[in-house]
């Protein structure tokens, strides 16, 4: 009789025995993780945009300096840079004192976010609402001057002949369009008549 061992075997009776199936709660607990990875690839779409403080200035000249636009699909991650970034263009143009740029989110009935749970998760509606604070547009401004050696000269005798004298006034963002309009008066020793326009 020839007696043989077989260790392998016990090892790999071992070996199975430690490959377990994952239970349900196992289960959930690894799809939890891959749902919170997925969002972080959130996203939002500007639904609308609202002007508050343009008495002056037009819906489409603040519009345009906007970084974006109705309808379009926004990061999570991109959407304070692009707030940011619309500020600071809104400031530059001169036409405000005070700007802010904000979002508010659009509450949706039930068959409305179920329709876009479809198209991925944490995706949803907001609008924009940028507040703006005009600053004043007409500027006057005097025009007098002498035709003397110097003032003191020319106060000895008071002619207004020997004298220049009139207004300027600057209209800016006309017809609230960013458009400069200039009218230039000036009558006495020299007369001077003047109007100018600016388109941006």
């Amino acid at each position: 009789l020839f007696l043989f061992s077989f260790p392998f075997l016990k090892y790999k009776a071992f070996s199975q025995n430690q490959v377990l199936p994952l239970s349900t709660s196992e289960e959930k607990k690894n799809h939890g993780a891959d749902s919170t990875n997925a969002r972080t690839a959130d996203y939002i779409i500007i639904n609308d945009i609202n002007i508050l403080g343009n008495k002056v200035t037009k819906k489409h000249i603040i519009l345009r300096e906007l970084s974006f636009h109705i309808n379009d699909t926004i990061g999570i991650l991109e959407i304070q840079g692009k707030l940011k970034s619309s500020k600071e263009n809104l400031l530059n143009t001169s036409l405000f004192n005070f700007v802010t740029v904000d979002t508010i989110p659009v509450r949706m009935d039930s068959s409305a976010k179920r329709a876009l749970s479809e198209l991925g998760a944490g995706s949803g509606r907001v609008n924009a609402l940028v507040t703006v604070a005009e600053r004043w547009y007409t500027w006057p401004a005097p025009i007098f001057e002498v035709q003397e050696r110097n003032f003191n000269t020319w106060w000895q005798t008071k002619n207004f002949e020997r004298a220049n004298y009139g207004f300027f006034l600057n209209r800016e963002n006309f017809r609230g369009r960013k458009e400069d309009l200039s009218f230039y008066f000036q009558f006495g020793y020299t007369e001077k008549y003047g109007i100018s326009y600016k388109i941006p």
